[in-house]
């Protein structure tokens, strides 16, 4: 019962970790490319670089979506339900 509850709660930790994580690399790739269309000659990414960094990140979104599971929402066993 016990280990149930820790490998929960580290699920839960690691998943919000990934999020975090994620959200850091959005509000950097955010930033740099509002640098960017501000003043195109500032040298922060070149366009490979953004390229590169948006496709990351899009991975990292998706992966996320997978993590929580919004894209497949995963059943509840039946078989701790009891019917009393």
């Amino acid at each position: 019962m016990l280990e149930d509850k820790i490998i929960a709660f580290t699920k839960l930790i690691s998943k919000l970790i990934l999020l975090i994580i994620t959200l850091i690399f959005i509000f950097g790739f955010a930033f740099a490319l509002s640098e960017k269309i501000k003043r195109p000659n500032y040298k922060n990414l070149s366009y490979n670089e953004f390229i590169t960094l948006g496709l990351i990140i899009i991975v990292m979104v998706i992966l996320n979506l997978f993590v929580f599971g919004i894209f497949f929402k995963k059943t509840k066993k039946a078989d701790n339900v009891s019917h009393e």
